[in-house]
């Protein structure tokens, strides 16, 4: 048995011998060339890119609407918006008391413009233009006609209201045949005598207009509710009013040695404050201080007329004259002109062009130089 595994071994080793002769013999055999590697060079790391905010879309720009123009109706007498037309419609003139025991008034602030007139006794008696007679119910109270404001209230076409009268007051209305309604001679219908006031104040002082009942007064009077063409558009506005000239805050009118009217201007409203008898104006009905945008000062000559046992005056209320203009705290002064009683007034700058009120009511003092003055400051 072991000379068997000896003879295998000699076989396996003589065969291994002899593989290896062989192989180192070969002639022509190309020698074996190995490839170099080749390292390929490594990536370059990137570096991260900074985070990046998202950007938010603007917000799309929204145009203003354009304000819509307001393109009337406008009010005549005071240039504001009303709610209709009434251009082509008569106002009211309104004679009211103004002395200091008829105080306060009634439905005074519903005016669209107030005339305040040198009386007898150097008082002064108010008339106002209404154009809405009818919104307040009573204005009072109401006092005597005299002939100079009859040509005042022509220069409007108006229906006049008053109670009673001078005897030269009544001729007059005749004779321009002005329609009038009379607290004293036949149009009682329309007024009432306010209890309190005629135990307070006195009869003379407690006559009061009922507005209501006025419009079917004129309705059965038949008379004319259409303004004349010529009345039409007599006054100018502007939103932009403000005159060029000297500050005026604070306004003196001096009718006579016994009665004088202040204007306060307020800064706020762009208002003149009116002030007499060393207080407020005061609107008992509508619980407010009589105020107003415009101050239209104007300056004619006025007289007693001789003879008369009650001191009563004239003056002509027509032709041409110079006059002050106050609005929102500065004035310049003004010339008007009236052609006739039956003309409306048109007042100019001193360069002859249109004077522009202010958007408002205009409160208007009619100062007779040879008695009166004005001052401002």
């Amino acid at each position: 048995m072991k000379n068997v595994r000896k003879i295998i071994v000699l076989v396996l080793a003589f065969a291994l011998a002899l593989s290896s002769f062989t192989g180192c013999g070969k002639e022509n055999e190309e020698p074996v060339v190995t490839e170099p590697v080749i390292e390929e060079p490594e990536e370059p790391v990137a570096e991260p890119e900074p985070a990046v905010e998202p950007v938010a879309e603007p917000e799309p720009v929204v145009e203003p609407e354009p304000e819509p123009v307001y393109e009337g109706p406008y009010n005549p007498y005071t240039g504001l918006p009303c709610e209709e037309d009434i251009s082509g419609v008569r106002p009211y003139a309104v004679m009211i008391n103004n002395i200091k025991v008829a105080t306060p008034q009634w439905g005074i602030t519903a005016a669209d413009i107030m005339y305040e007139v040198l009386v007898e006794g150097g008082l002064t008696r108010l008339m106002a233009i209404y154009s809405n007679l009818t919104s307040v119910d009573c204005i009072g109270s109401i006092r005597s006609s005299r002939p100079y404001y009859l040509d005042i209230l022509q220069g409007y076409d108006a229906i006049y209201i008053h109670a009673g009268g001078s005897e030269d007051a009544y001729s007059q209305i005749s004779k321009r045949g002005i329609n009038n309604i009379d607290g004293v001679r036949g149009s009682g219908v329309t007024f009432h005598r306010d209890a309190w006031r005629k135990a307070n104040m006195g009869t003379e002082h407690s006559l009061m207009l009922d507005t209501l009942k006025v419009p079917d007064f004129v309705e059965k009077a038949k008379w004319r509710t259409d303004i004349g063409d010529s009345y039409r558009n007599i006054l100018s506005f502007t939103d932009e009013a403000k005159p060029e000239g000297d500050s005026a805050v604070k306004i003196h009118v001096m009718y006579s040695k016994s009665k004088t009217t202040d204007f306060e201007y307020n800064e706020e409203d762009k208002l003149y404050y009116v002030f007499q008898y060393g207080s407020k104006m005061w609107d008992e009905t509508q619980e407010k201080q009589m105020n107003c945008k415009n101050v239209l000062v104007l300056y004619t000559e006025m007289s007693k007329i001789a003879g008369d046992d009650k001191g009563r005056m004239k003056g002509t209320f027509y032709g041409e004259g110079n006059g002050m203009f106050f609005c929102e705290g500065s004035c310049v002064p003004i010339k008007w002109s009236k052609a006739s009683a039956t003309d409306p007034y048109k007042y100019t700058l001193e360069d002859g062009s249109q004077l522009e009120l202010g958007r408002g009511v205009t409160y208007i003092p009619i100062v007779a130089p040879s008695y009166g003055e004005v001052s401002y400051e």
